[in-house]
């Protein structure tokens, strides 16, 4: 009788997946555990700080442009209607009178410049932002052969200012104008600043051009800028 022969089999244990401790990268088609939340305590990331810097340095910006600039020192500041002079006074055809007498001189308080000035141009904004935005101005401050012009609005009720700086002198005979600052509320530029900041004062100088003809005139012989006074001389 055959003997049987006992075959051992070989039994095969099933791994069990363990799931992978924390700190540790998951297995490859394992899904990822969830990150967990930041503690108190743990503070802000980069990104989170960059963020509050450059949000702070514009909101710093707008408010440092809307800082009210005090123009009290300038004479015919603030502009009123019903304190204006009525019929107005006519400093264009004073001088042009002057001129063609080829004479003597005439000389303009900056009160009465600035008067005539906004008379003349009576200067209202217009356009898209007419709703919201109220001119208040154009003024000139007259310093030794120095003028600066300001023009002044209301945004939103919140005065906003923007200025240039020119020198007036001879070269060659003949008078030249350079600008030697700009600046936005309370921020000042040297030279003139981009083109759309500038676009009201060139605007200004295109109405005024009677005006800059009068001054330039060859039969002028001199243009004097003094603190608070023009003086135009034949």
């Amino acid at each position: 009788m055959a003997k049987k022969i006992a075959v051992k089999k070989k039994v095969r244990k099933k791994k069990v997946a363990k799931s992978a401790p924390p700190g540790s990268v998951a297995a490859a088609g394992e899904p990822k555990p969830p990150k967990p939340p930041a503690m108190p305590g743990e503070g802000f990331g980069i990104g989170g700080v960059i963020m509050f810097l450059i949000t702070a340095a514009l909101l710093g910006f707008v408010v440092f442009i809307f800082l009210p600039r005090d123009l009290s020192h300038v004479g015919g500041y603030p502009y009123s209607d019903s304190k204006a002079p009525n019929p107005p006074k006519n400093l264009l055809k004073i001088a042009e009178d002057q001129l063609v007498k080829d004479e003597g001189s005439v000389s303009f308080s900056e009160e009465e410049v600035n008067t005539y000035l906004n008379q003349r141009l009576n200067a209202k904004q217009r356009g898209a932002f007419g709703s919201f935005v109220k001119m208040n101005g154009v003024y000139l401050d007259f310093k030794k052969n120095e003028a600066t012009i300001f023009v002044e609005r209301k945004v939103f009720g919140l005065p906003f200012t923007i200025a240039s700086s020119w020198d007036y002198y001879l070269s060659d005979g003949k008078y030249v104008r350079e600008c030697k600052s700009s600046s936005v509320g309370r921020f000042s530029f040297s030279g003139a600043m981009f083109r759309p900041i500038m676009a009201p004062f060139f605007r200004i100088a295109q109405a005024c051009t009677r005006e800059q003809a009068v001054l330039s005139d060859e039969d002028v012989t001199r243009v004097k800028i003094d603190e608070g006074n023009l003086t135009i001389e034949f």
